[in-house]
């Protein structure tokens, strides 16, 4: 038997490795790639599975930046007086989960993905932002972009892609070797950077993936626990996955009786988030009925009485739960209340 030792194999597009004579081949294209074959894509929810507060907006989206869709998904509009709607579709015959984003023919969308410790995964590197995108009807010229806290508007990356009706990939390749980027938690790279879609029309998004290097690689599926955990490091909520808060409903609801010992200020509750969270979270209260800024009087069993306004989650909570409310809950009543816990960049 002969050996042959090599230092390493070059791979030409189409190049096979002959082996043993006439036919016995390696096909080089199935060795395993010089990338990493997991965690490639720093993008969380790329595929648009998770979409813990709701599955859809709602007409009229806020104005102002936050996290309002699918978790991870950071949004913007020029007014919140249009009837501009995100949602959550899932009949297309080509991907499982898409972001539908509906245009009133007069705001202005951005849709980006907010990337944390960018200084240490991506300043000073190339990297390459790809996603499936399509129009629902017509065509559609997308403007997308790197954006972030450069001290120089030059390292900002443009794209624009005329869309029609078919899927297509959009590929971005982003060289930062040379940036001038000042900050810690603030690269962007934005789907849609300020675009006005006609009134009706609809953008589809599909399979967002950022990676380390100029090659666009397939998109990386993981398990829906998987990416649940981790939006949850960033978001959490009490409610059942499919209830959006705000719901009336006692399924999941945090119960507890408050006692003659406490104060109207330090009623005592032990809840534990499903994971540790990114940063000591802002956390919001709810009435078993749904009401913000309330907690559930039950009375002697677990249906809401009334809903006690004024009350708040305060003073214990940390990454990994909280054990306190304020309320002013009779004394030995069974106490309920639903929460979501926001730790977003």
């Amino acid at each position: 038997m002969s050996t042959i030792n090599v230092n390493n194999i070059d791979k030409e597009s189409g190049s096979t490795l002959t082996i043993g004579g006439s036919g016995t081949t390696v096909n080089v294209s199935n060795m395993v790639p010089d990338v990493a074959l997991s965690n490639r894509n720093l993008i969380i929810n790329g595929g648009f599975d998770i979409w813990q507060r709701s599955i859809d907006s709602g007409v009229g989206m806020p104005s102002a930046w936050g996290y309002y869709t699918a978790d991870r998904v950071r949004t913007s509009v020029s007014s919140a007086s249009g009837s501009q709607r995100i949602y959550k579709k899932t009949n297309d015959s080509t991907f499982k989960n898409v972001m539908a984003v509906v245009g009133d023919g007069s705001s202005a969308y951005t849709v980006e993905w907010y990337i944390e410790e960018s200084a240490r995964l991506i300043d000073k590197k190339v990297t390459t932002f790809s996603f499936y995108a399509k129009v629902s009807s017509g065509t559609f010229d997308l403007n997308s972009q790197s954006h972030g806290a450069y001290a120089s508007s030059l390292d900002y990356t443009n794209a624009t892609t005329t869309l029609n009706t078919n899927w297509q990939r959009i590929v971005i390749t982003v060289d930062l070797t040379n940036s001038t980027y000042t900050g810690a938690n603030e690269i962007e790279f934005r789907m849609i950077n300020f675009g006005v879609i006609p009134n009706g029309v609809e953008l589809h998004f599909a399979q967002a993936q950022l990676e380390v290097g100029s090659v666009a690689t397939p998109f990386e599926n993981e398990s829906f626990g998987q990416t649940l955990a981790k939006c949850q490091r960033y978001y959490t909520k009490s409610y059942d996955y499919e209830d959006p808060p705000g719901t009336n409903t006692e399924t999941g609801a945090v119960y507890f009786r408050g006692s003659s010992a406490d104060s109207v200020s330090n009623r005592t509750v032990n809840v534990s988030f499903p994971v540790d969270m990114r940063t000591n979270p802002t956390c919001t209260a709810y009435s078993i009925s749904g009401t913000s800024g309330a907690i559930s009087d039950c009375g002697v069993a677990y249906s809401e009485v009334s809903a006690i306004t004024g009350s708040s989650i305060n003073g214990t909570t940390g990454k990994r739960g909280f054990s306190r409310v304020i309320s002013g809950t009779p004394v030995d009543n069974m106490i309920g209340l639903h929460f979501v816990a926001d730790a977003e960049l």
